[in-house]
């Protein structure tokens, strides 16, 4: 047979911050009372609580979250600590509720709250449409500070990087990667235009500052070596030359793909490096050339 809990009649109070007031009037258990089966309760060492309605109080578990429970209050007697205070909570009702205690007008009577359930409180439509709202907003704040700080969308004017760039082509480039990287040979990166600064070009690093560069009818020689350009298809070279030159320090020349249609540094020269201000790194648009920029 299951045991039984039998709540002690006690006369005791409470005042506002939960101390316990000796010799109160307030009586906190009717009776008789009914008998209750163990296994469905738990009993919670009533260490800080506020007394809200006769026989029922609100034990506080975390104070500092504002985590509590209700139940009804009853007395064990310990030899060597004398009586001590205990809360009794029904195992299913167990819950984490509002940080503000309820009204007592609002309480259940001391004897149906332990043996009735309690009805299920129905959803908040206006909490969920609140959650979905703050999630756009978060979102839409992620996507600005990335936009901002890292990548920036970009649209290809002119078919001086063909083949892998064709005009209107839509793509991503990288803000942020040269504050922490060094800009390299093959690089394809967007800059403003030397003579025009309010124009942008995106075309390949070919060489690097202090590189000795030279042109052969179309053939690009590097310090001494030449270069093997696997990004340029025969048909899109040309047969121009150009003398050998040095490449200013924190400089950097620049040439298209395309080389028979290219606008670049063998027209306007070297471009400082304070003008360049992204790298290519993917297309997005249209979807037959979307990829990686090699």
């Amino acid at each position: 047979m299951s045991p039984y809990i039998k709540p002690c009649n006690i006369t005791v109070g409470f005042s506002p911050r939960g101390n316990v007031l000796p010799n109160s009037p307030t009586p906190l258990f009717p009776n008789p009372w009914p008998r209750l089966r163990a296994s469905d309760y738990t009993l919670k060492e009533a260490q800080s609580w506020l007394h809200i309605a006769p026989g029922v109080a609100r034990i506080l578990l975390n104070p500092v979250r504002g985590i509590s429970l209700s139940g009804h209050v009853c007395a064990l007697f310990f030899p060597e600590n004398g009586f001590k205070l205990f809360i009794l909570i029904k195992k299913e009702e167990m819950e984490t509720p509002s940080p503000n205690f309820p009204a007592p007008q609002k309480m259940a009577v001391p004897g149906a709250e332990l043996n009735q359930a309690q009805p299920a409180a129905p959803p908040q439509k206006a909490g969920g449409i609140g959650q979905w709202l703050r999630d756009i907003l978060f979102s839409a704040a992620v996507s600005v500070l990335i936009i901002t700080f890292l990548y920036q969308p970009v649209r290809v004017e002119g078919t001086s990087m063909l083949p892998r760039l064709e005009n209107n082509d839509r793509l991503f480039i990288n803000k942020f990667v040269y504050r922490i990287a060094a800009i390299d040979r093959g690089d394809v990166v967007v800059f403003h235009y030397p003579l025009d600064p309010e124009v942008s070009y995106i075309k390949r690093v070919v060489a690097l500052p202090g590189d000795r560069i030279w042109i052969d009818h179309g053939e690009v020689w590097i310090n001494g070596q030449p270069q093997r350009e696997k990004y340029v298809p025969e048909a899109y070279r040309d047969t121009r030359s150009m003398a050998e030159m040095v490449v200013p320090p924190h400089d950097y020349f620049m040439m298209g793909d395309h080389r028979s249609v290219s606008s670049d540094s063998r027209e306007f020269g070297p471009v400082k490096r304070s003008l360049i201000y992204g790298k290519a790194v993917f297309i997005y648009w249209p979807e037959r050339d979307a990829g990686v920029v090699r």
